[in-house]
């Protein structure tokens, strides 16, 4: 059975997210593992902070009896769904990359809070680490996203680079199962002539033959808002980009873009390595 993981810190943000996994494990059949990483207690009525004396093993047990709890409370409506909780002290984004070796899982979701400076600067580096250091497909969920059939689901490529097809399979599998229509979509700077008869376009366009899909041409100078328009003028369910070693996301990387995309977008965005 595939799998899904889902790591969580017990806020509304990765409480929703938890809930579209398990709709979507519903729909596709997975199971779904909940991971939340702790810290050893500090206390700072002090001038330098101390950790606080613990035992390891109690404070490890508390958190997967809490972890547990929330699960519990998220599945009254998911009953038949296999579930595993899984709890570990240190730092999220080291402690997910270390899980993933360990184990293979098919799909990371996360959560991302939309507003609030500070908060765009701690969820945004740890769902974006876990994309640049991870090899899992990661969902992010937008905090107020429910989860929905996909009927309608955007691709953003880079024409002027060569894909590696490989990483496409994810969504691929997402578009044949729901029976969705794929955008395929460039964003390219005004007046800028990119060849649809390209490498990368010839590429796409062999893979996805057997999938109904269009090819479209975004003018804007900025990526993240040619996708956010293409998605809110064609009412698109998933948004999904190749981040990894690939030129698209080396140009979002290089401003920040893909944390601007997740965090803007209203809709949840995939992103396949």
């Amino acid at each position: 059975m595939k799998t899904i993981l889902v790591p969580t810190d017990f806020s509304d943000v990765s409480r929703n997210a938890s809930e579209y996994a398990l709709a979507y494990a519903k729909e596709f059949q997975y199971k779904v593992i909940f991971y939340h990483a702790y810290h050893f207690p500090i206390t700072s009525g002090t001038e330098e902070p101390l950790l606080v004396m613990v035992d390891p093993l109690v404070l490890e047990t508390e958190h997967l009896i809490r972890l547990k709890e929330e699960v519990a409370a998220l599945m009254k409506n998911y009953k038949d769904i296999p579930s595993e909780c899984i709890v570990s002290q240190g730092l999220a984004v080291d402690e997910v990359i270390e899980l993933e070796n360990k184990k293979r899982f098919d799909l990371i979701i996360m959560g991302i809070q939309s507003t609030g400076i500070l908060s765009q600067m701690v969820v945004g580096s740890i769902s974006t680490d876990i994309i640049r250091k991870g090899k899992t497909p990661v969902i992010i969920i937008p905090e107020n996203a429910t989860f929905k059939i996909i009927n309608k689901v955007a691709l953003g490529v880079d024409y002027r680079a060569p894909l590696d097809t490989k990483l496409l399979e994810p969504l691929k599998n997402i578009v044949k199962t729901c029976h969705s229509k794929l955008y395929i979509l460039n964003v390219v700077k005004p007046n800028e002539h990119i060849d649809d008869k390209s490498i990368a376009g010839i590429q796409l366009e062999n893979y996805f033959e057997d999938v109904l899909h269009t090819t479209y041409f975004e003018e804007n100078d900025v990526i993240t808002d040619g996708i956010n328009d293409f998605v809110s003028e064609h009412n698109i369910d998933l948004i999904a980009v190749i981040p990894q070693k690939q030129n698209l996301l080396e140009r979002i990387f290089k401003k920040s873009q893909t944390k601007d995309l997740a965090f803007h977008a209203q809709v949840p965005l995939i992103t396949l390595c």
